[in-house]
């Protein structure tokens, strides 16, 4: 299983709950889960926040792969999209 946490713990935001520690460290219990992170910074602070080794968590990077894509022509465009020239 995976569970996915995203920047910072929750006790930096406003809508943090006394309950979520208690809940983050059940789902920690299970040996098949693991924690991601989109950040170093967030994982190791999460895992300071849990009590938990940094080898809990794997990170992966917020990110598009634009490789694939190419510029289109802004005349092609406009008339994909059916617009008139511009005056």
């Amino acid at each position: 299983m995976i569970f996915f946490t995203r920047n910072v713990n929750p006790t930096h935001f406003e809508y943090f709950q006394d309950f979520m520690k208690a809940a983050y460290l059940a789902l920690a219990e299970l040996n098949n889960l693991t924690f991601v992170n989109n950040s170093e910074a967030g994982a190791a602070d999460y895992c300071c926040w849990l009590g938990l080794a940094r080898e809990r968590f794997r990170v992966i990077r917020n990110g598009v792969d634009l490789s694939g894509l190419r510029r289109i022509d802004p005349t092609s465009l406009r008339a994909w999209l059916h617009l008139p020239r511009a005056g």
